[in-house]
């Protein structure tokens, strides 16, 4: 098995992670992941993409109030000419370019897809759509294919909750593991001749069982996944129980969080997860705080303090988010 080292960087929204892959991939030994958000306005002519082995493009989505909730959706008449040229240029430049399908907004009807037999196989001839090649004219409005190289499935989470509007089962990391056993089989068989990834960005913690508690052995969905993305960022932010690194390296003191870098790898691991197919997220943005106290004149100085909950107004595109 060869082993990646990998980078995945968010452009335009940035974060970063260090990633794997299985011996049927062939992009060397090393590998840099970013994410590519159409909508932040970032051109892609200006990409330098000597900097990166993969880029996955964010979002395809999977939406409850879609005309079929259980197919993959872009905008193809804003997102659709960028999609293009990212692949041109990815391609061009020797780069790796993924459909990311779900995130955070995205994964609303995942539940329902991969409970149903009938679901999953629409929704994998949906998710085969952006790997085909496009066989009709190239100013054909809405391509057959979009020749990109792989899926990142990014369900957030299977069997909790993450977004309020997603549906949610006790049965769903089960099966979740069906349905990528289906995409891998009809991946491998489709495109036996020019093998595509499977990844998936995924929570500190592995995947929920039944009762809502994560798994401890995890070691079947091994040969589905090329790696999987840990999306080791966000652990502290206005909602945490107080100010903090972003992204620690190691567990913080009380009163931060027990979160970090070191415990996401640890827990993966002792799943039975292998290093060599692990992405370690890291960010390239920061998270601002309102603190109830003033932290320049706290003695010992120290970045946990208490917090009001609400996030200060950062670029044009944020909000004054509050958090209970």
């Amino acid at each position: 098995m060869k082993v990646i080292t990998a980078v995945l960087v968010a452009i335009g929204t940035a974060m970063a992670l260090a990633a794997p892959t299985t011996k049927r991939a062939v992009y060397g030994d090393k590998a840099v992941i970013g994410y590519f958000e159409p909508l932040h306005g970032f051109p892609i002519y200006e990409f330098d993409f000597s900097k990166y082995t993969h880029i996955n493009y964010a979002f395809g989505y999977m939406w409850k109030g879609a005309p079929d909730p259980y197919v993959i959706y872009i905008d193809n008449a804003v997102e659709g000419p960028k999609l293009k040229e990212l692949v041109k240029r990815g391609h061009a430049n020797g780069i790796k370019v993924i459909m990311s399908i779900g995130g955070w907004y995205g994964s609303q009807t995942f539940s329902e897809v991969a409970a149903d037999p009938s679901k999953r196989k629409k929704w994998i001839e949906s998710a085969m759509t952006f790997l085909r090649p496009n066989t009709l004219s190239d100013d054909a409005p809405i391509p057959n294919g979009w020749n990109m190289d792989g899926l990142d499935i990014d369900w957030e989470f299977p069997g909790r909750p993450g977004a309020i509007c997603n549906t949610v089962s006790p049965s769903d990391t089960t099966n979740f593991l069906q349905l990528l056993k289906e995409v891998r089989a009809h991946m491998d068989l489709e495109f036996s001749s020019d093998y595509k990834t499977i990844t998936s960005a995924v929570s500190i913690f592995p995947w929920a069982g039944a009762d809502g508690s994560f798994l401890t052995d995890i070691r079947a969905f091994i040969p589905v996944f090329d790696w999987v993305n840990i999306m080791v960022y966000d652990v502290h932010g206005p909602w945490s129980t107080s100010t903090g690194p972003n992204a620690p390296l190691y567990n913080a003191p009380a009163p931060g969080d027990p979160f970090s870098a070191q415990q996401a790898l640890d827990t993966w691991t002792s799943a039975g997860w292998p290093k060599e197919k692990i992405a370690l997220g890291t960010p390239f943005y920061g998270r601002a705080f309102t603190t109830t106290v003033n932290m320049n004149t706290r003695h010992p100085i120290t970045q946990y303090a208490p917090h009001t909950g609400v996030a200060p107004k950062g670029g044009p595109s944020d909000s004054n988010a509050t958090f209970p």
